[in-house]
């Protein structure tokens, strides 16, 4: 239900994490075994790029808002193993929250949606059906959060410094 797995490119590598986050906040076990193990993970990572993947969000200021229990438990982990990208869904909104050193992308839009709310924190937020768009260098990770009519609604382009 939790994997690990790279993608290497010309001259870079990406990691992804993925998280069972229903256990994690339905059952302390899974939390604490999912957590564990994702700090092993972390530490002996090597990649130009850390990207943790999930259902719930950690921060979100759309219908359900932010998961109690990551923002306490999972948010400190993804601060110290400077985690780059944090993407999920659950929330139906597109919504990009730049928080500490973590990046926060909700894209929750391949169904019904709902209309997020705004935060200290949001850099962008819609109410539209659209997708993602990733693109990974080994200077920069960029996305851009597409509608379905294909417009570009919002992109944003991390540099490794």
């Amino acid at each position: 239900k939790y994997y690990a797995f790279s993608l290497k490119g010309e001259g870079v590598t990406a990691a992804f994490y993925a998280l069972d986050t229903h256990a994690m906040v339905y059952d302390e076990n899974a939390l604490k075994k999912q957590l564990e193990w994702l700090d092993k993970e972390l530490s002996g990572c090597k990649a130009a790029w850390k990207v943790v993947f999930s259902h719930y969000p950690v921060y979100s200021y759309g219908y359900h808002g932010e998961t109690g229990v990551l923002v306490k438990k999972l948010a400190p982990l993804l601060e110290k193993h400077n985690v780059d990208l944090y993407l999920c869904g659950h929330d139906h909104h597109m919504q990009f929250i730049h928080k500490g050193k973590v990046r926060y992308l909700v894209c929750g839009t391949g169904s019904t949606i709902r209309q997020p709310g705004r935060g200290p924190d949001v850099l962008f937020n819609t109410a539209q059906l659209g997708f993602a768009f990733f693109s990974v260098t080994a200077d920069s990770f960029a996305f851009q959060l597409i509608a379905t009519d294909h417009t570009v609604l919002f992109e944003q382009k991390i540099d490794k410094k």
